[in-house]
């Protein structure tokens, strides 16, 4: 009979790992860029994951190029988890092709080096300024909307034939503004729409050209949109198996950058009691009371909705801003 041997070594804890714990952690090692344009921000994340039984801390990162900054995103991985290593270009100093491996050195459970790769062809005809779409600190239901200048530099016949976009909360609009003899100049405006949620998003517009070697080029954006109101939690937890008619009680804070009014509370389940004061400031305590009525269903609302229980909270902002919470059971 074969027996397979797996070496494995003991942590400080007296606890084993195989030798091999790093190869779970990250199923993609390298990733290509493709071709992009010169002054573009191009960023990679990497995601580690903690297979193992203690957390990971990752101690250092080092790039064999100078054309990669690598960066690490979140020190310590707890176990079960997640993390990220950043991988940038540096697509202002370097042009052409170019490849970078980055060394990952974790020091704990145990000593170990995780190598990953990135590579990519910087284009010295195409300068994109500024090199990224970045929508920061966004008022939710405000539009705002950023210009790009892109050159290109190269064959006369050069042309962008369209520009798409993966986020349904931004519309483009692209204008040729020069051509030159072999130098064209586009004007792209990039504008995020009212209806953006509050979040934080990131992702890609693409630019595509008539060249048929590179007909794709990314552009990154960021987007930011903040509520005006700050509402911690959004979901309030009561005890279910509450049989009794015991009254349950908790406390939700509202936050603002001036101050205002919650002019009132909408639910419709007759066991939630909202107490809300009258005045007008930045910050709000708020108690939410659930009288529990000695039956055993209290998972569900008067609709027998399993979700929970809404309450619809009005204020005096602008445009009379309402926020949603909900009540769902343990």
């Amino acid at each position: 009979m074969l027996a397979t041997v797996i070496a494995c070594s003991l942590t400080s804890a007296g606890q084993v790992i195989s030798e091999d714990w790093t190869r779970k952690c990250i199923a993609n090692r390298s990733h290509d860029f493709g071709t992009v344009a010169r002054g573009a921000k191009v960023v990679h994340f990497f995601e580690l994951k903690n297979p193992t039984d203690r957390p990971i801390h990752i101690a250092s990162v080092r790039s064999s190029c100078g054309c990669t900054f690598a960066s690490i995103v979140d020190p310590v991985i707890p176990v079960g988890g997640t993390g990220k290593i950043a991988a940038e270009l540096k697509t202002r100093s370097f042009l052409g092709k170019k490849e970078a491996t980055i060394t990952v050195s974790l020091d704990q459970p145990q000593f170990a080096e995780i190598q990953l790769r990135v590579s990519a062809y910087i284009r010295r005809d195409i300068v994109f300024s500024p090199g990224e779409l970045r929508f920061a600190n966004v008022p939710a239901g405000k539009t705002q909307s950023i210009t790009t200048l892109i050159h290109y530099a190269g064959s006369p016949n050069w042309k962008i034939v369209d520009v798409c976009s993966f986020s349904k909360f931004l519309t483009a609009d692209l204008i040729e503004i020069e051509r030159t003899g072999s130098s064209v100049k586009y004007q792209l405006t990039t504008t995020l729409k009212e209806t953006a949620p509050p979040g934080v998003s990131q992702g890609q517009v693409i630019i595509k050209t008539n060249d048929l070697k590179a007909s794709s080029i990314p552009l990154s954006f960021f987007t930011e949109v903040v509520s005006p109101i700050r509402v911690s939690p959004t979901i309030v937890r009561f005890q279910a198996e509450n049989k009794s008619e015991e009254v349950q009680k908790k406390r939700i804070f509202f936050s603002a950058k001036n101050d205002f009014r919650i002019v009132g509370a909408v639910c419709s389940d007759t066991r939630v009691n909202v107490e809300i004061s009258p005045k007008s400031k930045k910050n709000h305590r708020v108690l939410v009371s659930f009288q529990g009525n000695g039956s055993s269903s209290l998972r569900s609302s008067p609709n027998n909705d399993p979700t929970g229980i809404p309450i619809q909270f009005r204020t005096d902002l602008e445009g009379g801003k309402t926020v949603d919470i909900n009540i769902q059971f343990d």
